[in-house]
């Protein structure tokens, strides 16, 4: 039928149904991340976020469109980070302005956690992601590391985890919704690493793998 009408009206209706509409989607997608990659009406909840590869996480999760809670222990620490995250999001978008928020937490505390991920749910509505990143390292000779520090470690790099990781899984299964959970892992874990002395943070390191094998196997 196009080839039958007059060259002006052929390219008023190629600008109707197509230009137009790329305008139109270019106007309304202000990101500059592959619609593919998109992450733009999740929600995902990020520990240790304050700095490291959580805060790299938080924002990579910012650049795709995704709503964001930074959870770490100091409160401030967790604003400044959703400062700076912002600020770079604002370099390669700068009309988009990510919605992130705050939160202080001792993610081994079993009380905390829950409180948290309440408070997140309420603010947020729901919750599509969750990262474990919380986690310390610590070089030390083993026969030198003393038992409160060794414990300290299990319970920030392996229990923080786990406790982030049931309430996400509980909250999943009950709103029956599909989820992404994500434990980070050391590769410390399968390696021998030289010259750092970190026995304790080396075998840790492993759990968090061990946990995401058994909860995809018992699925």
């Amino acid at each position: 039928m196009a080839s039958f009408l007059a060259p002006a009206a052929r390219r008023s209706l190629l600008e109707t149904s197509i230009l137009r509409p790329l305008t139109t989607i270019r106007q309304r997608r202000t990101l500059m991340t592959l619609r593919s990659f998109s992450l733009e009406g999740k929600t995902c909840v990020v520990t240790g976020a304050a700095r490291g590869l959580g805060k790299e996480f938080l924002t990579a999760f910012a650049l795709s469109g995704a709503r964001g809670a930074c959870v770490d222990l100091s409160l401030q620490s967790g604003k400044d980070s959703i400062k700076h995250i912002s600020e770079h999001v604002a370099q390669s978008s700068p009309e988009y302005k990510p919605e992130l928020r705050a939160y202080s937490c001792n993610v081994t505390s079993e009380e905390q956690v829950q409180e948290t991920w309440a408070s997140i749910v309420s603010d947020f509505g729901k919750v599509d992601v969750v990262v474990a990143a919380a986690g310390i390292v610590e070089n030390f000779e083993a026969e030198n590391y003393t038992y409160d520090r060794w414990k300290k470690m299990i319970d920030i790099n392996l229990n923080g985890s786990f406790l982030f990781a049931r309430e996400a899984g509980k909250y999943w299964i009950e709103q029956e919704m599909k989820g992404n959970l994500i434990l980070v892992s050391s590769m410390s874990s399968m390696i021998c690493v030289r010259p750092q002395k970190q026995a304790a943070y080396n075998a840790v390191g492993r759990y968090p793998r061990e946990i995401f094998a058994t909860l995809i196997g018992n699925a």
